[in-house]
């Protein structure tokens, strides 16, 4: 008998033991469907896996003769049992195999097949039988992951990323509908204090494509993975694993903003021409009123677009100062280079509150992921600085 078992289910009864009696008599095999059986090992029940070839079985001395197993004895996955040279008074048995993926039980008479009598004969007789019952329970489908802090926010997990407790896990037929789950499952659920978040079906949905949709939780707001995960399930597959939700906090967020600033001529024409003198660090007024020309850098870290971007900035409006938006040059929005061919001023707003503040704002765009030439964008303008008296 050659096992191959793997926790597959049994596709020909799928909630009963189907036992398989042969009668070496009339050579007839006879299937019958028995529920709730309860197979156990018989004692001194199978035979024994000999280390030679069967016309060496067949030589057997008394002094190495085989014995039968005992009971509770196994048969390991993806090995065989051989029973030659037992005494059939000691070969009754009856094997019992669980949720096995495949079982192959080969029958080879050693020629006593006249013999009438069951008593210690080694070798086929009519009286010799064998009992071979496969258990099959239904099958249940898990599907597991974690949602975790992406340090790096590289979308993978690492060795030395924490889980993230709290995190709305939700499993749906891609339509917006939860799915039914199992007693010991919970639909949505939430990410245990490691992370980890599972869910346990007990069949097959009608539609096998099904939806992993995660909800962030205040104190992990950006996304370093999709919050959707689709996936296939297949009748003959039971596990599906290590889909992962990847989120990072608001001080760790994606999207990475650099204000840079350079005093300029007011009457500058171009902005250009003045892209090579932008700096952080801090400026000195040269007088009561001057020129300052800004640039935004805007950056995209992730490994995800970042989708309706607007970058806002509102300009000093106090007791001791002011700023005001120049015309000229026009301010622009480039994504993807400095002052090249992609930069647009019809993306630049400006807005005035009552107060005569002044704030420019861009109209929503797209970054691309991290690495990719419109993962960058630089917003630039030009204001008129006064020092109030």
């Amino acid at each position: 008998m050659t096992f191959d078992g793997d926790g597959s289910t049994v596709t020909n009864n799928i909630d009963g033991t189907t036992i398989i009696d042969f009668n070496l008599l009339d050579r007839n095999q006879h299937f019958s469907t028995t529920r709730n059986i309860n197979l156990s090992w018989k004692s001194g029940s199978v035979g024994y896996l000999p280390s030679t070839n069967l016309a060496d079985v067949l030589q057997l001395t008394t002094s190495a003769k085989p014995t039968a197993l005992t009971e509770g004895s196994t048969i390991a996955n993806g090995s065989s049992y051989l029973s030659y040279g037992v005494q059939n008074a000691d070969s009754r048995y009856l094997i019992h195999v669980k949720n096995p993926k495949s079982v192959t039980l080969t029958y080879q008479g050693i020629m006593n097949g006249t013999v009438l009598a069951s008593g210690n004969i080694t070798g086929e007789t009519v009286r010799e039988w064998i009992t071979f019952g496969i258990e099959s329970t239904a099958p249940k489908y898990y599907i597991a992951g974690k949602v975790f802090n992406d340090t790096n926010k590289n979308a993978q997990l690492d060795a030395n990323e924490s889980g993230i407790a709290g995190a709305r896990i939700a499993l749906t037929d891609c339509n917006g509908k939860n799915l039914a789950v199992g007693n010991n499952s919970a639909n949505p659920t939430t990410s245990a204090a490691d992370g980890g978040y599972s869910f346990v079906l007990d069949s097959l949905p009608t539609n096998k494509n099904v939806c992993l949709v995660e909800t962030n939780t205040p104190n992990y707001p950006s996304d370093t993975t999709k919050n959707t995960i689709a996936l296939t399930l297949a009748s003959d597959k039971y596990e599906y694993k290590n889909h992962h939700f990847g989120d990072t906090t608001k001080e760790n967020g994606l999207l990475v903003l650099e204000k840079y600033h350079q005093i300029v001529d007011c009457n500058t024409p171009s902005l250009r021409a003045l892209d090579g003198g932008f700096v952080q660090s801090v400026l000195t007024a040269k007088g009561q009123t001057q020129c300052i020309a800004y640039r935004i850098k805007a950056s995209n870290t992730g490994t995800l677009p970042l989708d309706r971007v607007v970058i806002t900035d509102k300009l000093p409006n106090d007791r001791g100062r002011i700023s005001t938006l120049r015309a000229t040059p026009m301010a622009k929005l480039c994504i993807g280079g400095v002052l090249d061919d992609h930069c647009s001023d019809t993306q630049v707003k400006v807005s005035t509150d009552s107060n005569a503040g002044t704030t420019i704002y861009t109209q929503p765009f797209t970054l691309a992921p991290s690495g990719q030439p419109n993962s960058i964008a630089y917003l630039y303008f030009n204001t008129l600085y006064q020092i109030k008296q």
